[in-house]
C-alpha cells in the first residue's frame, strides 16, 4: 500500500469519526474523561510506590517498590481498556443508528469485564515478550520488515 493510499484512508477514517461525532456528541465524554483519569491513576501510582516504599520497609524490612509499581501499571492498563470498550460499545451503536448513551456502555463493560481482564493480561504479556525478545531492556523497538519506525509512524501507519 502505497503511503498516498494510507492517506487516503486516514482521511476517510478521519471523516467517519466526525460523522459520527455529528450524530452524538456523547461520544465526547469518554476521551475527555480518560484524559482527566489518567493523570489521578498516575498520580496514585507515583503515590502507592511511596507508600508501598515506606510500608514494606517499616513491615517487611525491605525496599523493593517495584510490585506496587508493576500492579499500578496493569491497574493503568486495565482502566483504560475498560473504558476503551464503553466507548467501542457506544460507537457501536450509534453505527447502528441509536442512540449511545454513556450508561448502556458502563452496563456493557461491566458484563463483559472477564474479557477485558483476560484482554488486558495478554496485552501486558504480549508487550513484555516483544520486548524480551527484541532487546529486553523493558523497552518496545517498534519494527517493521526489519526497519526501525519512529512512534508516530506507528500511531499513523504512515510509512516511508
Amino acid at each position: 500500500m502505497s503511503w498516498t493510499d494510507r492517506l487516503k484512508n486516514a482521511l476517510y477514517l478521519f471523516s467517519t469519526c466526525i460523522s459520527y461525532i455529528k450524530k452524538d456528541k456523547t461520544l465526547f465524554i469518554i476521551p475527555i474523561f480518560m484524559i482527566f483519569s489518567n493523570f489521578a491513576i498516575i498520580i496514585l501510582i507515583i503515590g502507592s510506590v511511596f507508600f508501598g516504599l515506606a510500608l514494606s520497609n517499616l513491615i517487611f524490612n525491605t525496599t523493593n517498590p517495584i510490585v506496587f509499581f508493576a500492579f499500578g501499571l496493569f491497574l493503568f492498563y486495565l482502566w483504560n481498556t475498560f473504558l476503551a470498550a464503553i466507548q467501542t460499545w457506544m460507537v457501536h451503536q450509534v453505527v447502528l443508528g441509536k442512540n449511545a448513551s454513556l450508561t448502556s456502555g458502563i452496563g456493557r463493560a461491566i458484563k463483559e469485564f472477564g474479557d477485558i481482564i483476560l484482554f488486558t493480561i495478554a496485552t501486558v504479556l504480549i508487550k513484555l515478550l516483544t520486548s524480551v525478545r527484541k532487546g529486553g531492556d523493558g523497552t518496545t523497538t517498534y519494527s517493521d520488515r526489519g526497519h526501525n519506525l519512529p512512534n508516530y509512524d506507528m500511531a499513523t501507519g504512515i510509512q516511508n
